[in-house]
C-alpha cells in the first residue's frame, strides 16, 4: 500500500512496525524554532514520548539552585532487569496417571447470569 501511495505522494511516511518508538530513531529535518518530540534518551534507551512529557531527575545530593544534570539513576543492588543468557532448566515431567496430564481434566461449570435488572450492583 506504501509504494502505491508514494507513486502520488513522493514524501509519504507510513507508520513503523513498532509503532512511534520507530519515529525516535529517525532524524528528519525540523524548522529552526521547533524542539524535537521524539529524540529524547534515558539510561536505557530512547524515551518514547508523543505531545509535550518531562522527564524529572529527583536526587537527595541536588543542592536548591543547581541545574546540573545529575547523570544516570544509581539503582540499588538487584533492582534492574536484565536478559538472562544461561542455560534453560529442564521441563518438568508430566503428571503419572492412565494419560499424560490425567490429573489436570476439566470439569464443566453451569453459570446462572439472571436476565433484564439493569447494571445496578456493579
Amino acid at each position: 500500500m506504501a509504494r502505491k501511495i508514494k507513486v502520488v505522494q513522493p514524501d509519504y511516511m507510513p507508520m513503523g512496525t513498532d509503532g512511534m518508538a520507530d519515529m525516535a530513531g529517525m532524524s528528519m529535518p525540523i524548522p529552526a524554532n521547533t524542539i524535537p518530540m521524539m529524540t529524547g534518551w534515558g539510561q536505557f534507551g530512547s524515551l518514547e514520548m508523543g505531545g509535550m512529557f518531562t522527564v524529572v531527575k529527583v536526587r537527595q545530593r541536588i543542592q536548591p539552585g543547581d541545574y546540573e544534570d545529575p547523570g544516570d539513576y544509581e539503582h540499588p543492588a538487584s533492582t534492574v532487569a536484565y536478559e538472562w543468557t544461561g542455560s534453560l532448566p529442564t521441563a518438568a515431567a508430566a503428571p503419572q496417571g492412565s494419560e499424560a496430564g490425567s490429573s489436570m481434566k476439566s470439569t464443566p461449570v453451569r453459570q446462572v447470569v439472571p436476565s433484564g435488572g439493569g447494571h445496578s450492583g456493579h
